[in-house]
């Protein structure tokens, strides 16, 4: 579940009642893995720079309004890569 699973744990309300001001920025949504062969020794180059785009606007976003973005990431199961065959 990753994020999710500390949205349905309350974990804003609960660092709330610390007195602390958390924001639940959602997640971020981007491009597949499209599972391609390496291109002059890159993988799917165009989707990761895209990735580190959508995620340095957010951050800078947050920052912009003097606040600390903390990251978080889902760790699921990897689906396995095609065969380079």
């Amino acid at each position: 579940m990753g994020p999710q699973a500390l949205r349905v744990a309350g974990l804003v309300k609960t660092l709330a009642q610390f007195g602390l001001d958390a924001k639940d920025c959602g997640n971020l949504s981007g491009p597949d893995n499209p599972w391609q062969a390496a291109v002059g020794g890159y993988r799917h180059l165009p989707e990761v720079v895209q990735w580190n785009q959508l995620l340095h606007d957010a951050v800078y976003a947050e920052l912009q309004q003097t606040r600390l973005p903390i990251m978080l990431r889902a760790i699921t199961a990897w689906p396995s890569a095609p065969s380079a065959r």
